[in-house]
């Protein structure tokens, strides 16, 4: 590269201190010292760059993981699953489907007899059963039962347990396997005591196979929603999103109202001082 000084000239009476400016000209290069350098196409990158920045640009090539999807079980086609919340896998989803025929959140319930009798022969329980309000009160009670048994989970709801048991013992139930070799548990005589039995047998069956610690209820008080946890660490809390946010929201409100209690407290302590 080339260097051109230039000194300007100082004036004829004593002017300014002459200063030393320096440009740079562009290098002139002959095409034989080009026949060395390779063309951009012929550069490999990734064994010109460290082993670290290899890595990275082979990375940045690599298309993009799709995102894994949510396992819930909401896409096996059952007819009779009407409810938003995904369904619990096998027979455990008829113990959930009876818990949550009563919506605390929308206020609605069986209708009466007549309803009972519909659903259990909907799920295959019994069919054709004339039923009183006696038997809708004892279905209900179960009902309750079974969802303070899924809150409390084994040995924090003993009398719900209780209710559980006898409603168990009412009927006899027996094991049975089908043309495939599949098991299950079935009443010998169709009638409302041997369909609660046979609800009963569902949950020790799910006890057994080690699904019935994921089937839970929503922390929510106004919700109590049965619904099937599927996350991996088994640490899902609300039935929907919707109940998580409206528990968050409501805990955010309530520090607020107790910090401003709290410094109200505190003014009128030194006020009274």
């Amino acid at each position: 590269m080339a260097h051109r000084l230039q000194r300007p000239a100082s004036g004829r009476h004593g002017g300014p201190r002459p200063t030393l400016r320096v440009y740079l000209s562009r290098p002139r290069i002959s095409a034989s010292a080009c026949s060395g350098i390779p063309s951009p196409s012929e550069v490999r990158r990734p064994s010109s760059l460290p082993p670290k920045m290899c890595y990275f640009a082979a990375m940045a090539k690599k298309k993009p993981r799709k995102k894994a999807r949510r396992k819930t079980g909401a896409d096996d086609g059952d007819p009779r699953w009407t409810s938003k919340l995904p369904p619990a896998p096998g027979e455990l989803r008829i113990l959930q489907a009876f818990v949550n025929t009563a919506d605390l959140r929308q206020g609605t319930d069986l209708a009466g007899p007549r309803a009972l009798a519909e659903w259990l022969e909907l799920w295959g329980l019994a069919a054709g059963l004339e039923l009183t309000s006696d038997h809708l009160q004892n279905g209900k009670e179960v009902r309750e039962a079974m969802r303070t048994l899924i809150r409390c989970r084994p040995g924090g709801a003993p009398r719900a347990a209780a209710r559980i048991d006898r409603a168990g013992k009412a009927s006899p139930v027996f094991a049975r396997l089908d043309a495939e070799g599949r098991g299950r548990f079935e009443s010998p005589a169709e009638t409302f005591d041997g369909a609660l039995a046979r609800l009963v047998s569902i949950l020790v069956g799910s006890q057994l196979v080690g699904t019935w610690e994921r089937l839970r209820a929503c922390a929510d008080k106004t919700c109590r929603a049965a619904f099937y946890d599927f996350s991996k660490n088994r640490s899902a809390v609300w039935c929907t999103v919707q109940c998580g946010n409206r528990a968050s929201a409501l805990a955010y409100r309530w520090r607020n109202i107790n910090s401003v209690r709290k410094m109200d407290a505190a003014r009128s302590w030194v006020r009274g001082r």
